[in-house]
């Protein structure tokens, strides 16, 4: 097991200067995957410590794209980043994530049946796209395209929805669950080609304006990523499995 706890502070302040260009994707994507892996396969737990000094020795590269990494992984809530602090893994707690997707079946999926009486010609062309991306990205195998691709379509979509409050809340919901389609998206190539199956049958019924087929087909997206992360939830050794 690689031991990641030191001393140094990944969030420490450092002194104001010109910010540096953006580091290719690849690289800082490449270093966010590799740490996720060593998440799911149990070598860096959740609740540890995450140091840039140590993961860079680690994973065999610089810091700049290890912290890239981190601030990616934290915008997607995996890694929590405090000031003066280090930065730790959340917690990933199969209670949690169960009732996470509870409130999500309870919203989204009269959330994407109504928007879908409301699809706009724009909103339509953006829908494609995005399943034009999701199906490239999961016969390469590349999750962290996927996941802002199925983002994207979720957020497109809930725009239509003419309760907005109920769009909101949907969004709400699937924010908080962000960390746990992060581990889902970056488990495994055949989960998601599960998931572009799911997602195409919905995108199908969007297209026809089927409520009631969008409603049920949300409802299987939803349940295939629950039952597809618990199951990956505990198989992940050494974490805490409670905590909400």
């Amino acid at each position: 097991m690689v031991i990641l706890s030191l001393h140094e502070d990944v969030s420490a302040a450092e002194p104001v200067r010109t910010p540096a260009p953006p580091l290719p994707s690849s690289l800082a994507e490449l270093a966010a995957e590799w740490i996720t892996a060593r998440i799911i396969a149990g070598d860096i737990r959740p609740g540890d410590k995450l140091t840039e000094g140590a993961l860079a020795e680690a994973a065999g590269m610089s810091r700049s794209p290890i912290r890239e990494a981190l601030r990616s992984l934290s915008s997607q809530g995996l890694v929590s980043i405090e000031p003066r602090r280090a930065a730790t893994v959340a917690l990933l707690s199969a209670r949690d994530a169960a009732d996470l997707y509870e409130c999500r079946l309870l919203l989204e999926p009269r959330c994407m049946a109504s928007a879908s009486l409301e699809l706009t010609a724009e909103a339509g062309a953006e829908l494609g796209d995005c399943i034009d991306q999701m199906t490239k990205a999961a016969e390469q195998g590349d999750g962290h395209t996927y996941l802002d691709a199925v983002t994207r379509y979720n957020r497109a979509l809930q725009d239509c929805c003419p309760n907005k409050i109920l769009a909101s809340m949907t969004a709400a919901a699937q924010n908080s669950s962000l960390r746990y389609t992060t581990i889902l998206v970056r488990s495994s190539q055949q989960y998601l080609m599960l998931s572009l199956a799911n997602n195409m049958e919905l995108h199908a019924a969007v297209t026809a304006g089927n409520e009631d087929a969008v409603h049920k087909a949300t409802t299987q997206v939803l349940t295939g990523a629950r039952d597809q992360l618990l199951e990956l939830i505990s198989h992940i050794p050494g974490g805490p499995r409670t905590s909400g």
